[in-house]
């Protein structure tokens, strides 16, 4: 009985990994050992970045550093978020030169039992150097940087 089952499994694992490698379609996530799931590059491209409208821009108290509120359209997720937060930031990096790190949160508005409006955070995004926000200078250096994007579980900033 359990070999049975034990080879069923194995059948359906088989044809679930080898019977999906249609080529024409994109593949959105690509899996590397010992490391979580990733987007394919090539994918993210393909899918268009949600609006955004920027309503609040705040310089942090650290020199050389902002926090960008954006109100995005309600259903906004995904995707199509990371990408417009990530566009964002790099438009902003390239707009305003004096920032060493820059962060991004993005908002939906909901409404409240009493009817009134409240803004719901849904997805972070930094710009930051290697060596992260906190110990970046107070000027922008000239080495790579990296965006991380953080959704449903708010990062500990």
């Amino acid at each position: 009985m359990v070999a049975k089952w034990l080879a069923a499994l194995v059948g359906v694992l088989t044809v679930g990994m080898f019977g999906c490698t249609d080529r024409d379609r994109p593949v959105a996530l690509e899996k590397q050992s010992g490391t979580p799931p990733r987007v394919a590059a090539e994918y993210v491209e393909q899918v268009e970045p949600v609006p955004y409208q920027l309503f609040l821009r705040e310089m942090a108290e650290e020199p050389g550093r902002a926090v960008y509120h954006l109100l995005v359209p309600p259903g906004a997720e995904g995707l199509g978020l990371h990408r417009a937060l990530t566009e964002f930031l790099r438009s902003e990096a390239d707009r305003d030169q004096s920032l060493a790190a820059i962060r991004a949160i993005a908002y939906v508005s909901r409404q409240t039992k009493e009817g009134e409006a409240s803004l719901l955070p849904i997805m972070w995004a930094e710009w930051v150097p290697p060596e992260g926000w906190s110990r970046a200078g107070p000027t922008r250096s000239k080495g790579p940087y990296r965006i991380y994007t953080y959704q449903e579980i708010p990062p500990e900033w």
